[in-house]
């Protein structure tokens, strides 16, 4: 129409040009298109009313006014739009304006338009004007922006996707925009997070980040995402420190985001890299930015994925209640059993790792079905049992628990090949497997479940035996059944070889009936009871422990009872001439001074109450060595790399290479007491009562007196 119309006004002007009006006024009101006419040195000689309604100007008020002079016409790739003049205009040529051309109204309003000039030739064919036409393009740009936005955006995060950066890369090549930035951004442990989590956590990580990216770059930047986990993001006439400056901005974000969110911890890998020119450089520039970021990657992958697996621990604990102490109370059940069947040391370490993290896949499985109060239906049980696999997948890509992933994927194989993932059988099972079904299944068997109360130990013992030969191991049922029937004795470090002595005795007299003895710490034991080792029977070297036992429901109050009396004593080596007591420990002679740590250890806490009853403790201070239990006070002085340690009295006695200095005075500090009592998940209660019985006998009396104990008649 545009053509058709030019020529159609040219015509005219040629036959009478003093008609013009008239005739451009009969033809421009059949049209929809902007009309100027202008002479050769392109003043206005007529303006149609489409051309009024586009620009906003009135005929009368343009009239003899230049367009160059009146119309602000861009190119807005370019900046400008050159109005062609006759000098550099060929005959008959027609100029186009580009698809990219903007005229601004009288009103200031900026409008696409597409148009052409023509020219206006004499019979002499020399130029005497112009014939201008314009189409208002705003509806139809805006249709092809939304059209072209469409296929340039992820619809995940709303960013611009990797059509748009190589678009965008491409559109400004040899622009004057030097020096170019660009960063790449890749979320570090994404693929752990889908793999166990599922993808739908994964969607919200990449959303989250991808608005961090938006709030820390200008609206002018160009943020986008080009893969599964990568963003890049593209900086005009951006200086190296202006890209560095922009990176700080980002991990500033995510801290701040880390921060206010106890969820998944968010962390990416960041590179950048500052090229010249757009046009030369952008693939190196994206090969040095990348290589930058991997290395970055590199340098915090194992902690990124270390802190990824703890969160998602983390999350079991607060997602399943079921497991809340179960993690433990395998872990305990597990290693006697793997003692009796002479797994070495790194064997043991590997087993309770693998208690530890055997159902960290659980995170995996929806609450619904970990939750539900009842059977669950052929397809949540097939959903349930997906969890070994995502455990294996967590424990793949963890540095830490990689050497348990296998054993984490197999832990409910059958013994007879029934069981899954994979339905291998016998000893192709690893035996750290065969031994965590068992404990694994007595445990859950023997607590409460949203849709059944816990069995007792001896209906547990009987399933076991029962599931022996098809799903358990037979060999482990045996061992796991004599561990239970053995009593497991926690007792103070302190006690240690007058119980040993004691033991025997027992034994001799019971001989079907086999101990265990565990010694340390009574904080430490203490604790390992508390997160649900197996213990029938516990003495503690001080009160406040079986205290703190008795106020958690831990124990059968009635059989508590003060079983031994020790003493605290100063010692020193006996190659060492020094002579001093509690009183002179202030003196200069005395440079260092041995106690156990008083936060953990009864006969540190002993010591220093000791101290301070004589008034002396601000005074000796900083002679202390605070050392880990009483049998580290005791190698200190007997090597006589410390002056004197303070103990117990059936320490010193021990000891064959330390002698007594001094007995605290009577009443300087609490008596040092042993309580004794049976715990309240016994199962060998009546057992353990006789055994409390023998410790108060005839026999362990004359022991425990030539270790130094004095022992408690009273309850």
């Amino acid at each position: 129409m545009s053509n058709y119309m030019s020529n159609v006004v040219i015509c005219q002007y040629k036959k009478k040009p003093e008609k013009l009006d008239k005739v451009l006024r009969f033809v421009a009101s059949s049209i929809g298109e902007a009309l100027l006419v202008t002479d050769l040195n392109a003043k206005i000689l007529f303006m149609n009313s489409m051309a009024e309604n586009l620009t906003g100007y009135l005929a009368a008020e343009v009239l003899g006014t230049t367009v160059m002079e009146l119309f602000e016409i861009i190119d807005t790739t370019t900046g400008k739009v050159e109005f062609p003049t006759g000098e550099r205009t060929k005959e008959n040529t027609v100029i186009r304006f580009g698809n990219n051309t903007s005229l601004f109204t009288k009103q200031g309003k900026e409008v696409a338009v597409f148009g052409s000039v023509s020219q206006i030739m004499n019979d002499a064919k020399n130029i005497v004007g112009y014939v201008i036409v314009f189409f208002d393009m705003t509806e139809q740009r805006r249709r092809e922006r939304v059209f072209k936005d469409s296929g340039m955006r992820d619809n995940l995060t709303g960013l611009y996707n990797r059509s748009y950066f190589t678009w965008e890369t491409t559109r400004v090549k040899g622009k004057q925009c030097v020096p170019v930035g660009l960063i790449m951004c890749d979320i570090d442990g994404l693929k752990i997070v889908n793999d166990t989590l599922g993808h739908n956590a994964g969607d919200n990580l990449l959303i989250v980040v991808a608005m961090i990216l938006k709030k820390s770059f200008h609206e002018e930047d160009i943020v986008v995402r080009i893969g599964g986990d990568e963003f890049a993001i593209l900086l005009f006439n951006s200086s190296n420190s202006a890209v560095s400056n922009a990176c700080r901005r980002i991990r500033k974000n995510i801290a701040e985001y880390n921060e206010m969110n106890t969820g998944l911890p968010l962390s990416v890998s960041l590179g950048y890299a500052v090229g010249n020119n757009i046009s030369s450089d952008i693939s190196k520039l994206i090969e040095q930015a990348d290589r930058n970021m991997y290395k970055e990657k590199q340098q915090q992958s194992r902690s990124i994925k270390r802190a990824v697996v703890n969160t998602i621990m983390r999350m079991i604990g607060t997602k399943d209640l079921i497991t809340q102490g179960h993690c433990e109370r395998v872990k305990n059940l597990m290693e006697p059993i793997a003692l009796s069947l002479g797994l070495s040391e790194e064997s043991i370490n590997e087993l309770k790792l693998l208690a530890e993290f055997h159902d960290i896949g659980k995170v995996g499985i929806a609450d619904r079905i970990l939750l539900k109060p009842g059977p669950l239906t052929d397809e949540e049980r097939n959903e349930m049992q997906r969890h070994c696999e995502i455990g294996q997948q967590i424990a793949m890509a963890a540095p830490d628990l990689a050497h348990i992933a296998n054993g984490i994927l197999k832990h409910h194989e059958w013994w007879n090949g029934t069981g899954y993932p994979q339905g291998i059988k016998g000893e192709i099972i690893p035996i750290e497997c065969r031994i965590l079904a068992v404990a694994d299944a007595y445990d859950a068997m023997t607590n409460d479940r949203p849709y059944r109360k816990a069995m007792t130990s001896e209906a547990a013992v009987e399933e076991l035996k029962r599931g022996a030969g098809l799903q358990f191991d037979p060999v482990v049922v045996v061992e796991f059944t004599r561990m239970l029937k053995t009593l497991k004795i926690y007792a103070a470090a302190s006690v240690k070889d007058a119980l040993l002595k004691v033991k025997r005795a027992y034994i001799a007299n019971n001989p079907e009936q086999s101990l265990l003895l565990r010694f340390g710490g009574s904080g430490e034991l203490k604790q390992q009871i508390e997160d649900g080792a197996l213990v029938d029977v516990y003495i503690s070297a001080a009160h406040s422990q079986m205290n703190q036992l008795q106020e958690k429901k831990m124990l059968i109050d009635e059989t508590r009872r003060e079983l031994l009396q020790n003493r605290i004593v100063l010692i020193a080596s006996k190659k060492s001439d020094i002579s001093c007591n509690f009183q002179t420990l202030t003196k200069d002679q005395v440079k260092k001074i041995a106690i156990g740590n008083p936060e953990s250890v009864p006969a540190g806490k002993y010591a220093q109450e000791l101290l301070m009853s004589l008034g002396i403790f601000g005074n000796v201070k900083a002679k202390l060595i605070i050392a880990k239990d009483v049998r580290q006070v005791l190698t200190f002085v007997e090597t006589g790399n410390i002056d004197v340690g303070i103990v117990y009295q059936t320490d010193a006695q021990i000891s064959k290479t330390v002698k007594i200095l001094d007995r605290a005075p009577l009443k300087s500090c609490s008596p040092v007491v042993y309580p004794v009592a049976v715990m309240k998940d016994s199962n060998n209660i009546e057992t353990s009562k006789e055994f409390i019985k023998f410790l108060t006998g005839y026999q362990a009396r004359e022991i425990f007196m030539k270790y130094g104990f004095t022992i408690c008649d009273g309850s």
